[in-house]
C-alpha cells in the first residue's frame, strides 16, 4: 500500500525541490558540485578562517562530504587552508574564491534577501515559524522511524519486500 501524501505537503515539497533545483542549476553553471556551492556560499556568511566544523553546522553536510568538497575547492584554486589550533584547520578564500564568489554567489544571497525583506514582519516570522514547527514536528518522531527501521528489519526476515 503506498502512502498517499497530503495535497498541503506535495505542495510544501514541491515548492522545496524547487529551490533545491535553483541551487544546483547555480552550481552546475559554475563548475561547482551541490557541496562545493554550499561551502563557498556557507564562506560568504561566515567569513575567511572558519572551520569545517563551521560549514557542517551551517550547511548540514556531513564531515566528510564537506572534507572531499573543501579538497576538491583547494585543488580547483579557490580556497586554502591554514592551521590553527590542535587539528584545526581554518579555511579562506583565495583571491580566485573571492572573485567568484563576490561575482556570482553573493548576488544569489542579495537575491534571497531582497526576497525575504519584500514580505512584511509578519509573513518572516510566519514563514519562519512555520519551518521551525515542521522541523520540530519532524524530530519528535524520529524515535518513531527508529522504530519502524527496526520493524522493516524484522519484516524482511520473513516477507520479501
Amino acid at each position: 500500500m503506498t502512502p498517499e501524501l497530503h495535497p498541503g505537503m506535495k505542495e510544501y515539497n514541491r515548492i522545496f525541490k524547487e529551490c533545491n533545483h535553483i541551487y544546483h542549476d547555480i552550481a552546475l553553471k559554475l563548475g561547482l558540485s551541490d557541496s562545493g556551492f554550499d561551502i563557498l556560499y556557507a564562506l560568504c556568511t561566515l567569513g575567511d578562517g572558519c572551520l569545517q566544523k563551521d560549514i557542517c553546522d551551517i550547511t548540514l553536510l556531513s564531515k566528510q562530504t564537506i572534507h572531499s568538497s573543501v579538497k576538491k575547492l583547494v585543488r580547483d584554486g579557490y580556497l586554502f587552508l591554514k592551521s590553527g589550533r590542535g587539528r584545526d584547520m581554518h579555511i579562506f578564500l583565495t583571491p580566485a574564491g573571492k572573485a567568484l564568489t563576490n561575482e556570482k554567489i553573493a548576488p544569489a544571497i542579495q537575491i534571497e534577501n531582497l526576497t525575504f525583506t519584500d514580505m512584511t514582519e509578519a509573513e518572516q516570522a510566519e514563514l519562519n515559524n512555520t519551518i521551525i514547527g515542521l522541523e520540530d514536528w519532524i524530530e519528535t518522531r524520529e524515535d518513531m522511524n527508529d522504530s519502524l527501521d527496526q520493524f522493516l528489519v524484522l519484516v524482511k526476515k520473513y516477507v520479501e519486500i
